[in-house]
């Protein structure tokens, strides 16, 4: 008798410290984190980074649609949310761009990437992984005629972001190096 108890505290025990640290590993991740439900897209979680991210106060988002995120662009964020609901439901993940809005509204540049999983009380959740890549997109925008003129050049030329990953290379460049690069 003694010994059963002894093993049900151990579990409770062992899945607490697992269920806390799961928790730390979400508060502390670099990237945003949300959780949403997909039957109407309310916000159902954001860690730490996540508010920090689009300027929200601790808590604020909770209950709140997720399109209120998104920056109007040729779409609504309305339309853009659907559009990606759309392919979640069809495909189960999805990760692309998407053009953001901070809670005062100033538009920023995010990557995403979102899947779903079924949850025995709340039904199927959305997770999505956010982080910032608006100086990136802005330097890659920003790359203006004269470059592509240099990137033509017959002198070998290599572009890289603030990371180091390649974002363009002339045909020179893979000349002189003998590799092949696809871009």
């Amino acid at each position: 008798m003694w010994h059963d108890v002894v093993i049900v505290i151990t579990e409770r025990k062992r899945v607490k410290d697992e269920l806390r640290l799961l928790s730390e590993i979400t508060a502390n991740a670099a990237e945003g984190i949300t959780l949403f439900k997909a039957s109407d897209g309310t916000i159902h979680y954001a860690n730490k980074r996540f508010e920090m991210l689009f300027g929200y106060a601790p808590g604020e988002l909770m209950g709140k649609p997720t399109y209120i995120l998104n920056a109007p662009t040729d779409k609504s964020p309305q339309e853009a949310s659907a559009e990606i609901m759309w392919f979640l439901e069809e495909q189960g993940v999805w990760s692309g761009d998407v053009c953001s809005q901070k809670k005062g509204g100033t538009a920023f540049w995010t990557h995403a990437i979102i899947s779903s999983f079924r949850h025995s009380e709340l039904g199927t959740l959305l997770i999505c992984y956010q982080s910032d890549i608006t100086e990136r997109k802005n330097m890659m925008d920003s790359l203006n005629l004269s470059s592509l003129v240099q990137l033509n050049s017959s002198e070998g030329m290599l572009v890289t972001d603030e990371n180091n990953l390649i974002i363009a290379i002339n045909f020179a460049f893979t000349t002189i190096t003998g590799t092949r690069l696809t871009m």
